[in-house]
């Protein structure tokens, strides 16, 4: 099935007439992660029929991706019939901006790009379904590096193909390959050298978008592994604590 994209109730609120942007949302469920946005001058109460369609966006392809918005642009990512994946950008009326092949897309139990872009300054990152992270300029779309995970760091093809929205902080770009010692690792967001690596954790990903919280003073990037629930300090990689589930 061909995905049409409707964004009126992500992007544009009819408010006495008066169209409404919401905030920034650079990354999967939110600016934090935690689904939480802070958006004034929603409506109360939709009117029968729902919000007014502002605008739609045919051919994307097949795709889990949801949609980021950032300095009013949104992204999103699809994949065609010959498992090419790319990288659309709109601007806030629904006319195209860019649209970026980035390489072939995995098409297995569900075909569909399974990951969503993450807007982090002017570039935009992208854990594809083979394990390989894509960096691209925000401003035009062009691919910058793209660095096959499973290749430099021992790891296999997860089951159904990574599904995976990145963790970017002030340096790094934190993902999950699950290779041996490296569940979790983290690149520099510049120049894609290894920052840090989880020694004596080798569990496999596990469809899991992480996310660093403050917790008892100090940061946390928690997430999920193929059978844990694991705490890692985010600056060392060191694992901090595991809660082991079958």
């Amino acid at each position: 099935m061909r995905r049409i994209i409707a964004l009126s109730m992500l992007i544009v609120m009819v408010v006495s007439g008066v169209s409404v942007y919401a905030g920034d949302c650079p990354r999967f469920r939110g600016p934090a992660g935690d689904g939480k946005f802070e958006e004034t001058g929603l409506l109360k109460k939709w009117p029968e029929g729902g919000p007014k369609l502002a605008w739609s966006a045919k051919g994307l392809g097949k795709g889990f991706s949801s949609a980021t918005i950032v300095n009013e642009t949104v992204y999103v990512t699809g994949m065609d019939d010959q498992n090419q994946g790319y990288l659309f950008a709109f601007n806030m009326d629904g006319s195209p901006k860019c649209k970026t092949a980035y390489g072939p897309e995995l098409e297995k139990r569900g075909p569909a790009v399974p990951g969503t872009p993450v807007i982090d300054g002017d570039r935009i990152f992208l854990m594809t379904g083979f394990g390989k992270l894509i960096t691209f300029e925000a401003a035009t779309g062009k691919v910058l590096k793209t660095i096959d995970l499973l290749e430099q760091f021992g790891a296999e093809q997860a089951k159904f193909g990574f599904a995976e929205c990145v963790q970017v902080d002030a340096k790094n770009v934190i993902c999950t390959p699950g290779g041996p010692d490296a569940s979790l690792v983290a690149l520099n967001k510049n120049t894609g050298e290894t920052v840090w690596q989880t020694k004596g954790l080798s569990q496999p990903t596990a469809y899991c978008a992480a996310r660093i919280i403050n917790h008892g003073g100090k940061q946390l990037l928690v997430t999920m592994v193929e059978k844990a629930l694991v705490a890692v300090d985010p600056d060392t990689g060191k694992v901090l604590w595991q809660y082991d589930y079958p």
